[in-house]
This record gives structure tokens, C-alpha cells and sequence, in this order.
């Protein structure tokens, strides 16, 4: 409830921060012209009023999350205020590392705006297993872990088994967008947006997208972890190194940019995404284990040999598909990349028949409530 009442104090602070970007917007930075679009203005006030909206959601979100189904007490007490306040920073910072690379082309220019709406389509196009898979198995994860887990303790066999299991899926998916994207890029364009749009980059773009879908995955799922288990000060401790990322974050955007063009921001993203997973999995790694403990949770990020296997295999079949059968015959290419996608399937629930029995619990759980 303190954390929720708190969280209240959003609402100002969102007000007063959208008013002044969208001042920055619009009397700051260029604007774009008027045959582009003719409501720019309206735009970027209805975007304004669009995150007041959402913050203002967020003590409700909290209350759902942690069940909280109690009279309402306004409390504020000095050790919350004092993590609330590192979690805003450590926010702030994501925020930057996230959405860092729309800042800056828009900020300096690095694209003009044609180019950036190309970015934007295919970075939201491959976005769309984050939006939609993995940003609730974090948000769900991040609730389990949070209640499970007591910061500064070992790490216990239940707590651990689920972050493997977690590690073990999300890096699975995100193999499968990495094997698989390569070769359906081209045709999943093309059906989208039609040859205008896989006559541009639109198809490398979407391909070093795949590549970052990976590193999400596994990003997500270990900082989840991270932030359930940290103390307060190594929280202030990740919010300094957080810091250096984004200078290495800039100086990556600025080097890539100019030898890819909007490819390098895709690239810039995944060596952004490389050093926290590099900063989180150092810190799990040095985090102690229970007895209990059988299996070490990063072990998660190695997958099975029949799974790797089936993975590399797939990847050179559809690629082959690819060069030979597409894009004469796009359904050829098709069945190929179906018959692939069995495979690996098939090897995962050979080698991982524990996660598929969770799946199908997972399932039945959620069919008996409907």
C-alpha cells in the first residue's frame, strides 16, 4: 500500500515532464513538413496527454499485481522513498537505453524523417513477440521473484528452478526468431507492407531486429531477477554502471550509424542490450546457492544439444529454401520453413519435457478458469 501510495506521486511529476518534452518538441527540435503531416501539433499533445493518462493507471496496476485488496491508507515511509527514488533513477536510465536511439536521430538528425518511419515500422514489427510474449512473462516474473525471494539471501531451489526454466524458454524463442528470421524477413514484408517496402533496407533492418529480439529475451527474464534480489545500495551501485552503458550506448549509435545507416541503431540496441546482460548475469552468477540448489539457473542459456542441433539445421534449410524456391514459389518456401519449425519443436519437447508439462498445467489452469 506504501508503495502504491507513493507510486500517486507519478502523476505530477508526468504531468509537469510531458509538458515540458512536448515544448521541446515542438519549439526545439525541427518539425516536419506540413505535406508529411498536418496535425504534428495535435500529435504530440495527444502523446503528452497519452503518458499522464497511463502513469496516472499505475498505482492500480501495483494494487492487481500484489492483491492488495485493502482500505486505502496514505503512508510514505523514509527507507521505501529512498529505493522508490533509486528505482526512479534506474527507470530513467532503461528509459534512455530502451528508447535512446529515437532520441537521437531525432535530436541530431541521423535519419530524415522517411527513413525513420521505415525504422519505426520494422522496429514495431519486431517488436512484437516483446510486446506481446515476453513483456508479461517479465512483468509476471518480476511478481513471483519479488514475493519469493528475500534480498541479500541465497538463492533457493524453487526460486532457482524457475529462473532456469524461464532462461531455458526465452532464449529458446528468441533462437527461434534468430534461425527463422533470417530467411522469412523478405516474404513477411512482403506481405505486410508490399514491394515498396522490402525494395529499401526494410529487410536487413528486420533481420538485425530478430538478432535484438534474442537479447531481449534473455535481458528480460535476468533482470527481472537482478532487481527482485538487490539491495538498495546495489541498486545505486547498477543505476552507476548504468550510467557508463549509456556512454557506450552513444558512442555506439554514433560509430554504427555512420557505417550502416539505420541498421546501426538495431546494432548499437543489441551491444546496449549485450552489457546488461553482461552486468545482470555477472551479478546472478556471483549470488550464492542453496544446497538444495541442484542445477546452476544460468545453465538455462545453454539449450540442448538436439535443440542446437535442430536450430542450425533449420537455419541452413531455410536459407537454402530461401535462395532456391523463393520468392518463385512463396509457398514452397513456406512448407519448408513449417516443416523446419516441427523439427524444432520436436527436439525441444524431446530434450525439455519438464517445460512442456508446465506448459500444458500452465494451459489447464487457464481453461478450467474460463
Amino acid at each position: 500500500m506504501r508503495l502504491a501510495t507513493m507510486a500517486t506521486l507519478a502523476r505530477p511529476v508526468s504531468a509537469a515532464v510531458s509538458a515540458a518534452l512536448a515544448g521541446l518538441w515542438l519549439h526545439a527540435l525541427s518539425q516536419p513538413a506540413p505535406e508529411v503531416t498536418s496535425e504534428y501539433r495535435l500529435g504530440v499533445w495527444v502523446t503528452a496527454a497519452m503518458v499522464v493518462l497511463e502513469t496516472a493507471a499505475q498505482p492500480l496496476v501495483i494494487l492487481a499485481q500484489a492483491m492488495l485488496f485493502v482500505k486505502l491508507k496514505p503512508a510514505l515511509d523514509r527507507d521505501q522513498l529512498a529505493l522508490t527514488w533509486s528505482f526512479f533513477k534506474q527507470g530513467l536510465l532503461k528509459q534512455l537505453l530502451t528508447e535512446g536511439e529515437r532520441y537521437l536521430m531525432t535530436a541530431f538528425h541521423l535519419l530524415d524523417f522517411s527513413e525513420q518511419g521505415l525504422y519505426d515500422v520494422v522496429a514495431n514489427l519486431g517488436s512484437l513477440a516483446a510486446r506481446f510474449l515476453f513483456q508479461p512473462v517479465e512483468e509476471n516474473a518480476y511478481v513471483y521473484f519479488s514475493r519469493t525471494v528475500e534480498r541479500g539471501k541465497p538463492v533457493s531451489a524453487a526460486a532457482g528452478r524457475v529462473l532456469h526454466d524461464l532462461l531455458r524458454a526465452m532464449s529458446l524463442l528468441g533462437l527461434v526468431a534468430v534461425t527463422f528470421g533470417w530467411s522469412y524477413s523478405h516474404l513477411l514484408l512482403r506481405l505486410y507492407g508490399g514491394a515498396l517496402l522490402t525494395a529499401g533496407p526494410a529487410v536487413s533492418l528486420l533481420r538485425a531486429q530478430c538478432a535484438y529480439v534474442l537479447l531481449l529475451a534473455v535481458n528480460g527474464v535476468l533482470e527481472c531477477y537482478t532487481f527482485a534480489v538487490m539491495r538498495q545500495e546495489q541498486i545505486n551501485g547498477y543505476n552507476r554502471k548504468m550510467v557508463l552503458l549509456s556512454v557506450i550506448f552513444v558512442i555506439s549509435t554514433g560509430i554504427f550509424t555512420r557505417l550502416f545507416g539505420g541498421v546501426g541503431f538495431i546494432l548499437a540496441n543489441c551491444v546496449n542490450m549485450l552489457t546488461r546482460i553482461y552486468v545482470c548475469y555477472r551479478f546472478v552468477a556471483g549470488l550464492p546457492l542453496e544446497p538444495a540448489v541442484s542445477v546452476p539457473p544460468l545453465l538455462g542459456l545453454r539449450p540442448p544439444a538436439a535443440v542446437a542441433a535442430a536450430l542450425v539445421t533449420a537455419g541452413l534449410l531455410a536459407a537454402g529454401s530461401e535462395s532456391w524456391l523463393y520468392p518463385s514459389s512463396a509457398a514452397a518456401h513456406v512448407a519448408v520453413g513449417a516443416l523446419c519449425g516441427a523439427a524444432v519443436v520436436a527436439a525441444a519437447v524431446y530434450s525439455e519435457p519438464r517445460l512442456l508439462q508446465a506448459v500444458r498445467e500452465r494451459v489447464g489452469d487457464k481453461l478450467k478458469r474460463s
